[in-house]
């Protein structure tokens, strides 16, 4: 997460071009890892040579993380679409 951004403060200092960036390469890293945990959440949940037990702690543990990312990716792009102005 890239942190607190003012957005005032950087358009004033000519840096809120370089924010935007930042937000979306943060995007795209969160999607890629999005897509990676996705993968092993799915092997996880198929795998057969695990007892179910472990198949389900370790499938809750990556389903959460997944969460986790998806509101991670709201805020950069809730900031970038400008959606909270007044």
């Amino acid at each position: 997460m890239l942190g607190y951004v003012n957005r005032t403060h950087a358009v004033l200092n000519h840096s809120w071009d370089t924010y935007k960036t930042l937000f979306h390469f943060e995007v795209v890293l969160i999607i890629f890892s999005m897509i990676s945990i996705g993968f092993w959440f799915y092997v996880i949940l198929t795998a057969k040579n695990m007892h179910p037990n472990v198949r389900r702690l370790n499938a809750f543990y990556y389903g959460q993380y997944l969460i986790q990312l998806g509101f991670w990716i709201l805020q950069p792009i809730i900031i970038l679409n400008e959606a909270l102005d007044g």
